[in-house]
């Protein structure tokens, strides 16, 4: 009877031991993907403000554009 029970108690530890064994994998896999996941949204980040820069450098280039032709229009009217 003693060796029954100590058997399942080992039994127990060997399961358990499994548990955690896999509990750590999964949390590699987890900060794994979770640092994929941050990289991704740094580079989107990096990408979107360089496309915000050029397009703002381009909004500007056509108001001094409108602005130019509007100062032109206003000299020769006058």
């Amino acid at each position: 009877m003693e060796k029954d029970i100590e058997r399942m108690y080992q039994d127990k530890i060997i399961r358990l031991e499994e548990d955690i064994s896999g509990l750590r994998m999964s949390r590699r896999i987890m900060m794994t993907l979770l640092e994929q996941t941050q990289l991704s949204n740094r580079a989107e980040q990096e990408r979107l403000l360089h496309e915000n820069q050029h397009l703002n450098r381009q909004v500007s280039a056509y108001a001094k554009q409108l602005w130019q032709m509007k100062t032109r229009v206003s000299v020769r009217e006058e």
